[in-house]
């Protein structure tokens, strides 16, 4: 990471921490984030055509779905959520303003959503796999000079093994 940065933060401009620890309001911007997105995709017109998109998109053009008004809308909240992500990562974890703070970020979260279908309860579970495999993969380089270019070998391998469509518990036919 680079050494370029601001001051650090006010106290009134950051987020506020629970409980003496470093996590922050930010996480539960993200609960917020995630229980609107499966309410969205489950309960309404939008999230139904939306799952019809990525299923088919031919068939949802076919079938009347305006198909470049929501992947342009999709990608304007994406961009939204993103954005207030970075504000929570630097107003709540560092308390500066980095060059290049969110870097791999992308990555990351692609990464867990491929990996965990889409579901929510999957993003939360395999947001906090991904977290340990990181954390781990950083306690390793400073304590066995592992480098860390083996942790993301590792996430690049799980990514690719779903992405294969590897089924490792094949589902049984009914008879």
């Amino acid at each position: 990471m680079d050494t370029n940065k601001t001051p650090n933060f006010v106290p009134a401009a950051r987020l506020p921490a629970f409980f003496g620890t470093r996590i922050d309001l930010g996480l539960i911007f993200g609960l917020l984030l995630l229980v609107a997105f499966w309410w969205v995709m489950k309960t309404t017109r939008w999230g139904l055509e939306m799952r019809a998109i990525g299923g088919n998109p031919e068939a949802a053009l076919r079938n009347g779905v305006p198909l470049k008004t929501y992947i342009i809308s999709v990608l304007c909240i994406g961009g939204a959520i993103a954005g207030l992500a970075g504000m929570a990562q630097v107003t709540g974890y560092y308390g500066v303003l980095l060059t290049g703070f969110s870097r791999g970020t992308g990555f990351v979260g692609f990464l867990i959503s491929w990996l965990s279908f889409g579901d929510p309860v999957g993003i939360v579970l395999t947001s906090f796999l991904v977290a340990i495999i990181m954390t781990g993969g950083s306690m390793l380089q400073l304590t066995t000079a592992l480098p860390y270019a083996i942790i993301n070998i590792l996430l690049a391998v799980a990514l690719f093994v779903v992405l294969a469509g590897i089924n490792l518990f094949p589902r049984r036919k009914a008879a």
